[in-house]
């Protein structure tokens, strides 16, 4: 499976997503500690409205609390547009309305508060009407001029009094009434406002969710992102790599001259006998075809593409020693060795026996030119063909190289 780069525009909105969501939660945090000035400057920069309904909302409410009502209406508007199903804005502009109309609060509430200091008045007429009634009637009436008889109530005059008191009282009961009507109507509209405000609580944790989940998915996009640029850093070293090969290969061709032809007579007596030829590790077979040397690895030098097995230089570093102790004039003709493999990494393409013998060459002469043993005119690389393989196919240890010992 191969790793895909996320489009620029996709990562760009992702980004930006969580950078609004963000900004919306410090303005509505800023909003609950009341610092109305600086929730304006979030959510309006440069005076420069939001583009979105819900930053649009909370800029209409700040304008709301500070009576600013021609900005709360303007912004609720404009949130009505983008969100034009939305039953919030609709309702808060109906009561922007009622109490733009009203200059201040809703009739209902201005009456409910008349009505309660009405009903407060009379109450408080009725209970010192009665006080005094009681006061003047346990008082007695002092006379100091003339002295009359008290008048003796008769019992028309009984009969009225009674009335009035059951009048009073029954007015009383009534308003006592109405005062309890208003508050049941001042406490609805408390229940009210209270939903309100649990809706609003329910909206601020759905952003939340949301502010969430943003940050999540951009998480995601990130982690996606550092893989492809680990990819793309991969790449580039391999195209490093297979240029610095070319620019080998090039140097070699440039200095490279046709070999001198020899009779077999005279390479047999330029190189010694390859029996008496020991490199000093095990796992390398000589062989002598005509004027020249075969030089074979069981197993092979490589695990995979041109990485080397584990003490795979060191066996070639004992080979070179030992062709050098020879004291015989030669040139290193090394052969790469490969099958068709199958791709190393998931997300790579299989290459070619040619191509993968021409790399494991390169990295064979890359190596040899290090130890700085041989000259470096003296040392070529190609890749081999399938008959020049070391052992019958299929064969894991096919992933090496072939030397050529031809004499110079």
């Amino acid at each position: 499976m191969k790793s895909e780069n996320l489009p620029q525009g996709e990562a760009n909105s992702g980004l930006d997503r969580c950078i609004e969501n963000l900004r919306f939660v410090q303005a509505t945090e800023l909003v609950r500690s009341e610092k109305y000035s600086e929730a304006e400057a979030m959510l309006s920069p440069n005076g420069q409205a939001p583009d979105t309904a819900r930053e649009l909302d909370l800029l209409a409410r700040i304008n709301a609390h500070q009576e600013r009502f021609d900005d709360a209406v303007r912004y609720w508007q404009a949130a009505l547009k983008k969100d034009p199903g939305n039953s919030n804005y609709k309702n808060c502009l109906e009561q922007l309305s009622g109490i733009q109309a009203g200059n201040g609060l809703p009739d209902g509430e201005r009456r409910s508060i008349l009505r309660v200091g009405i009903g407060a008045c009379v109450i408080l007429l009725i209970i010192g009407l009665l006080y005094w009634s009681q006061r003047m009637a346990t008082t007695p009436v002092r006379v100091t001029l003339i002295e009359e008889k008290p008048a003796q109530a008769t019992p028309s005059t009984q009969s009225k009094t009674a009335v009035s008191q059951a009048a009073t009282i029954s007015e009383a009961a009534t308003e006592n009434q109405r005062v309890e009507q208003t508050l049941e109507q001042i406490q609805q509209t408390q229940k009210d406002q209270n939903q309100l405000l649990v809706s609003q609580i329910a909206t601020i944790q759905t952003n939340q969710v949301v502010l969430l989940d943003g940050q999540t998915a951009a998480r995601s996009q990130i982690t996606v992102i550092g893989e492809s640029i680990i990819e793309l850093k991969r790449q580039q070293a391999e195209t490093q790599h297979a240029t610095e090969l070319i620019r080998s290969e090039l140097a070699t061709l440039t200095a490279a001259r046709p070999s001198a032809s020899f009779t077999a007579e005279i390479a047999a007596a330029r190189l010694p006998n390859p029996t008496g030829f020991n490199p000093g590790t095990p796992g390398v077979n000589v062989t002598s075809q005509g004027n020249h040397w075969l030089i074979s690895f069981n197993p092979g030098l490589f695990d995979r593409d041109e990485h080397f097995k584990i003490g795979a230089k060191a066996r070639l570093k004992s080979v070179a020693k030992a062709l050098v102790q020879t004291q015989a004039k030669f040139n290193v003709r090394i052969i790469g060795i490969a099958e068709d493999e199958p791709p190393t990494w998931p997300w790579s393409s299989a290459q070619t026996h040619e191509k993968l013998g021409f790399l494991r060459a390169k990295s064979v002469l890359l190596y040899l030119r290090g130890l700085e043993i041989f000259p470096s005119d003296k040392l070529s690389s190609v890749s081999g063909a399938a008959s020049q393989r070391s052992f019958p196919t299929p064969n894991i240890n096919n992933r090496s190289v072939v030397l050529e010992i031809v004499p110079d």
